[in-house]
């Protein structure tokens, strides 16, 4: 995805089925594309998969106190 930098006629742009985020590259794109004709006409942008939403009855990170989460292998940062 890296060389689509380089492109900066666009006058569209679509990617489908990303299976990661390439939002920083891809609004890269946006910013440096100096199309005539007042720039991009279209972007469309798809993930592969469906957004996660959480139902409403979730506790919210406001309610939790006292969350203890195991490290079953903890690697030490580098």
């Amino acid at each position: 995805m890296k060389p689509l930098v380089r492109y900066t006629k666009l006058r569209e742009l679509r990617v489908f089925g990303m299976r990661d985020s390439f939002q920083a590259l891809l609004w890269e794109v946006v910013y440096r594309n100096q199309s005539d004709d007042r720039g991009m006409h279209v972007l469309d942008l798809e993930m592969a998969t469906a957004p996660f939403v959480r139902q409403d009855n979730w506790i919210k990170g406001t309610d939790v106190r006292g969350l203890k989460v195991p490290v079953q292998d903890p690697t030490p940062y580098k």
